[in-house]
């Protein structure tokens, strides 16, 4: 007897399911205090979890974690009308660094012979040391 996709995930008694039911709750947690976050942190915080009456927080530096805790009681007073976040006292933010992607590197794009040999006589024939330098680096990137 073959089961359905779709009794597979909705019986909640399987692991799939108790995972797709998790998930959709913590969904649900992260749009509800999104909604009642002010503005100014709105892109930085991202809730984490609710347990035994603490939010834990996920923000990307030190500075946006002291802003949740100063004006955290103003969060706190705005989530207890829902009553998933009805006996909530703190909130503890984590710091976790925003991993920064490694640039590409640059591709320098070779230049004909015959500009090369345009950039070396421009730099022959100019008076500013730095602008020379330039020139000649320019005309080294040949094809």
């Amino acid at each position: 007897m073959r089961k359905q996709i779709s009794d597979i995930l909705s019986n909640s008694s399987s692991a799939l399911g108790q995972l797709i039911d998790r998930a959709s709750s913590l969904y649900q947690l992260q749009r509800r205090f999104s909604g009642v976050l002010p503005e100014d942190l709105k892109e930085t915080v991202q809730f984490a979890s609710v347990q035994n009456g603490r939010i834990t927080v996920i923000v990307p530096n030190a500075l946006s974690a002291n802003l949740v805790r100063m004006r955290q009681h103003e969060i706190l007073r705005d989530l207890r009308q829902f009553k998933e976040f009805e006996f909530v006292y703190q909130i503890l933010p984590k710091v976790k660094p925003q991993v920064e992607k490694a640039k590409p590197k640059r591709q320098v794009n070779p230049v004909s012979k015959q500009n090369a040999e345009l950039l070396m006589q421009e730099a022959r024939h100019c008076d500013d040391e730095e602008l020379r330098k330039v020139l000649e680096s320019l005309a080294s990137h040949t094809k």
